[in-house]
C-alpha cells in the first residue's frame, strides 16, 4: 500500500513538473511570437512588385519584364498541382500546417550527418516564409512561421492555400509565379502544359538559376525526371505516363530580341544568390539598384542582335570606377569555360613580375621543351629563338609561357588566381595553368573582373551587377566594397604595356584601329580538328570588356579564335562607346618605374640587357620600361682605369647569374653587398678574376626575400686581396620568395 502511494505520488509531482514545462514553453513561444501576425494582403498578392534602377538611379523600362501575374485556382490544372505535391510536401492534404513525420525524419537524419541538410517546411510553412518573414535565422523565425502556417491553415481551404503558393514562387528568368513561368518557357497557358512540362515547373523552383532549364538543360532534366518518378511512385501518374513523360524532350523558348532582357536576367541569379530568402519576404516593394549603363547596353544588344542563331555569344562591359556591369548580353548567361591565353598576365606574367622574376624585355629562348613528359606547343608549332617577354605575351608564345609558370612555381601563380577571386583546387597545382588549362573552368565575368585589376592598378574588388536592394525604403543589401591589393601598381604598368604591343603587333591587332590606346589579350581553346572557345579582353583605365564565343556542344570552325570574331566585335563595341561615354585612357607609369633606352645591338646579337651611354646614337637604342629596382647597369669607365661592365645580373631558378665584360689586364675582385634597411651593407667577396670579355658567375648563395649588388674592384699590384677604392656596380636585384 505504502509503495502505491509513493508510485502515485511521483506520477502526480511528474505530471505537475510536465505541466509547469509545457505551460513555460507555452508562455516563452507566445512571448517570442506575439508580433506575428497573418497579413492577408500580402498572402493576395495584391501591391507586391519590382523596381530596376541604373547605375544613376534611374528606374529602368522594365515593360517588357515578365509580369507577376495572378492565376485563379481554376486555371490550375490538376496535374501542375500534383507535380508541386508529390516534390515539395507528400502530406499536404493530411497536415495541418506542420508535418510532424517530417520534421522528426528530417531531424534524424540531420543528426546522423551531423549538419543541417534536409529541412522540414510544408507548402504552407514556405507560402508563409516567402511572404510574411525576414532572413534571420532564428527560433522567433521559425516558431513565427510555424504559428501563421497553422493560422492560415485554419483559415483557408487546401486548394487556396496551394494557389496562394503558386501565385508567389521565383521561377528564375524574372518570374514570379506559375503562370508567368507557364508562359516564359513554355509560351503556353498553365492548362495547356504536359504532363513533362508541369514536372519541369515543380523542378526548377528548388534553385532557379541551378536549375534553370536555358542554362543548365541538363540538370533541369535530371531534376525533372525525379520529379515525374516521385509522381509515379505516389501514384498521381500511371507507369505509362511517367515513362512516355521521361523521354519528352526539354524544349523551352529561348530569349526574345528584348532591350536590357539578359542583364536584368543575371541581376535576377545574383540576387538570388546574395539573399537567404525569396524577395518578397521582406516587402511589398523591391527596389534594385544596378550598374547598368542604358546606353552602353543598348550598343551591347544592337550589335549582337542581328548574330545567327546557332551562335553562342557572351560580352560584358564593366565600369571600373563603379565596379559594376554596365552591360551584358549573352546567349549562354554566366559559364564557367576553359580560359586558354586570357589566362596568361593573371597566372604567369603578372606573378613572375611582381616577383621581380622577369621584366619585359627579359629575353626568353622559345623552342620546343619537355617537362617531365609534358610537352607543350605554340600554334602550329611555330617556335622563334630568343625573344622578349613583350613579345611572347603580346604574340601569346606558349613555350615561354610554361618555362616563366615553371620558374616562378605553379603554387604563386595559383595563389595569384585566388587572389583574383577565381575559384582553385589541388588539380590546378599543374604547368597546363600557364595555358589556361583550369579543373572547373573560369567564367567571363571573372577574367573580365581580373582584367579591370590591372587596369586600376592591382587592387582587386568583385565586380557585381547590383548596388543595392531596398525593400519598403529599407536596405536588406549593400554591395560589398572589399578591395585586396593583388599587384603593385608598377606591375600593372608593365603588364599594361606588354598588352599594349598585343593590340599594336600581336593577337588583338584589330583594335590597333581605334583612335584611342587599348590594351587586349585574346585566347583560344580548342584543338586540330576545331575550336571551342575564343576570348578577346581588353580595356582602358576606366572600362574593361570581354567578349567570347564559343561552342556549347561540339567543337566550332578553327577559323574563329579569339584574334577575329571576338576581336572584331570588341572593336565595333569600343567604336560606339565613346560617343556616349569618355573611355579614353591608360594608367600613367608610377613614380616606380623608369623608361630606360637598352643597347640595341648588345640586346639584339649578344642578348644583353645593360643601358646605353648618352652620347650613343639613337639608332642604337632600344627603349623598355623597368622597375627601378630592376634597371640593367650602365656600361661605366672609370677614370682610374678600370674598364669593366656588368651585361647582366639576372634569377636564375633563384640563383643569380652575372655576366661580366672586363676590358683591362689585372687582377680583379667580384664582390657583393647585402643591402637592409637601416643597416650596413654587408659585403662578401665572391671570386677573383683577370681581363675578360665575356665573364659567367653564378652565385647560389642567396636567401629569397634579400636584395642585393654586385661590383667589381680591381686589386692592388702588391697584393691581389687588397683592393684599391674604385668599383664598378651592378643593379640592385631582390631574390622572389619560394612558396
Amino acid at each position: 500500500m505504502k509503495f502505491i502511494k509513493i508510485i502515485t505520488k511521483l506520477a502526480i509531482f511528474s505530471f505537475l513538473i510536465l505541466l509547469i514545462l509545457t505551460l513555460g514553453i507555452g508562455i516563452y513561444c507566445y512571448h517570442l511570437t506575439k508580433d506575428a501576425k497573418l497579413s492577408i494582403e500580402k498572402l493576395q498578392l495584391s501591391t507586391q512588385k519590382i523596381v530596376f534602377c541604373d547605375a544613376f538611379g534611374k528606374e529602368i523600362d522594365s515593360s517588357f519584364l515578365n509580369v507577376h501575374e495572378k492565376i485563379s485556382e481554376n486555371e490550375i490544372p490538376i496535374t501542375l498541382k500534383n507535380a508541386f505535391v508529390a516534390i515539395e510536401d507528400k502530406r499536404f492534404y493530411s497536415h495541418n500546417g506542420i508535418d510532424t513525420k517530417r520534421i522528426v525524419g528530417a531531424l534524424f537524419k540531420n543528426i546522423k550527418s551531423g549538419a543541417y541538410k534536409e529541412g522540414a517546411s510544408t507548402i504552407t510553412q514556405q507560402l508563409i516564409k516567402n511572404t510574411h518573414l525576414n532572413s534571420k535565422k532564428t527560433m522567433k523565425r521559425k516558431l513565427s512561421e510555424i504559428k501563421l502556417a497553422l493560422l492560415v491553415e485554419k483559415k483557408y481551404s487546401k486548394n487556396e492555400i496551394l494557389t496562394m503558393y503558386l501565385n508567389h514562387i521565383y521561377f528564375g528568368e524574372n518570374c514570379y509565379g506559375v503562370k508567368t513561368a507557364s508562359r516564359r518557357y513554355f509560351a503556353k497557358e498553365p492548362m495547356e502544359l504536359s504532363v513533362a512540362e508541369c514536372a519541369t515547373l515543380a523542378a526548377i523552383v528548388k534553385a532557379p538559376s541551378h536549375y534553370s532549364p536555358i542554362t543548365n538543360i541538363e540538370r533541369c532534366k535530371e531534376r525533372r525526371n525525379l520529379v515525374l518518378k516521385t509522381m509515379y511512385t505516389q501514384g498521381y501518374i500511371d507507369e505509362k505516363t511517367y515513362l512516355t513523360s521521361k523521354k519528352e524532350p526539354l524544349k523551352v523558348i529561348y530569349e526574345s530580341k528584348t532591350y536590357a532582357k539578359d542583364y536584368l536576367k543575371e541581376v535576377m541569379n545574383e540576387v538570388e544568390k546574395a539573399l537567404p530568402f525569396p524577395l518578397f519576404s521582406y516587402g511589398n516593394t523591391i527596389t534594385i539598384y544596378t550598374g547598368l549603363d542604358t546606353g552602353a547596353q543598348k550598343i551591347l544588344d544592337e550589335l549582337t542582335f542581328s548574330m545567327p542563331k546557332n551562335a553562342n555569344f557572351t560580352s560584358i562591359l564593366v565600369n571600373n570606377e563603379l565596379n559594376l556591369v554596365s552591360a551584358f548580353r549573352s546567349t549562354t548567361g554566366i559559364a564557367y569555360r576553359q580560359s586558354g591565353s586570357t589566362l596568361k598576365p593573371l597566372a604567369v606574367y603578372g606573378p613572375a613580375i611582381e616577383q621581380d622574376y622577369i621584366d619585359e624585355s627579359t629575353l626568353i629562348l622559345d623552342k620546343p621543351i619537355s617537362y617531365s613528359g609534358y610537352t607543350p606547343h605554340n600554334y602550329k608549332n611555330r617556335y622563334h629563338g630568343y625573344v622578349s617577354a613583350k613579345y611572347a605575351l603580346a604574340h601569346s608564345l606558349n613555350v615561354p609561357a610554361v618555362k616563366i609558370l615553371d620558374g616562378i612555381g605553379v603554387k604563386i601563380a595559383r595563389n595569384t588566381l585566388q587572389s583574383l577571386g577565381f575559384s582553385m583546387t589541388e588539380k590546378d597545382n599543374s604547368l597546363p595553368l600557364a595555358l589556361g588549362a583550369t579543373q572547373n573552368g573560369i567564367s567571363l565575368m571573372d577574367i573580365t573582373n581580373a582584367y579591370g585589376t590591372i587596369a586600376k592598378g592591382g587592387e582587386h574588388e568583385k565586380c557585381t551587377f547590383v548596388q543595392k536592394i531596398l525593400a519598403d525604403s529599407t536596405p536588406i543589401y549593400i554591395k560589398n566594397s572589399t578591395k585586396t591589393r593583388v599587384f603593385s601598381e608598377e606591375t600593372t604598368f608593365l603588364l599594361t604595356d606588354m598588352l599594349k604591343e598585343s593590340v599594336k603587333s600581336g593577337t588583338a591587332k584589330k583594335l590597333s584601329y581605334l583612335p584611342f590606346e587599348t590594351a587586349a589579350k585574346t585566347g583560344t581553346v580548342g584543338t586540330e580538328t576545331g575550336n571551342t572557345d575564343a576570348y578577346t579582353i581588353s580595356y582602358t583605365e576606366k572600362y574593361v570588356l570581354g567578349v567570347w564565343f564559343g561552342s556549347v556542344e561540339g567543337e566550332m570552325d578553327n577559323s574563329v579564335s579569339g584574334g577575329n570574331l571576338p576581336a572584331t566585335l570588341s572593336m565595333e563595341i569600343w567604336q560606339e562607346l565613346p560617343k556616349i561615354r569618355n573611355v579614353e585612357g591608360l594608367q600613367k607609369p608610377p613614380d616606380g618605374i623608369e623608361k630606360i633606352a637598352l643597347h640595341k645591338y648588345s640586346y639584339e646579337n649578344d642578348l644583353k640587357e645593360f643601358a646605353i651611354n648618352e652620347t650613343d646614337t639613337e639608332s642604337n637604342k632600344l627603349f623598355s620600361y623597368y622597375k627601378k629596382n630592376r634597371i640593367p647597369a650602365e656600361y661605366k669607365e672609370d677614370k682610374k682605369g678600370v674598364k669593366a661592365a656588368f651585361l647582366g645580373v639576372k634569377i636564375d631558378n633563384f640563383n643569380v647569374c652575372i655576366v661580366l665584360c672586363v676590358k683591362e689586364s689585372g687582377n680583379f675582385t667580384l664582390s657583393r653587398e647585402e643591402i637592409a634597411q637601416n643597416t650596413p651593407p654587408k659585403t662578401t667577396q665572391l671570386c677573383h678574376l683577370e681581363k675578360t670579355e665575356n665573364f659567367t658567375f653564378t652565385d647560389k648563395n642567396v636567401t629569397p626575400g634579400k636584395t642585393y649588388r654586385y661590383f667589381i674592384q680591381k686589386n692592388t699590384q702588391d697584393n691581389k686581396n687588397q683592393t684599391n677604392n674604385t668599383a664598378v656596380y651592378s643593379n640592385k636585384i631582390t631574390i622572389p620568395y619560394i612558396f
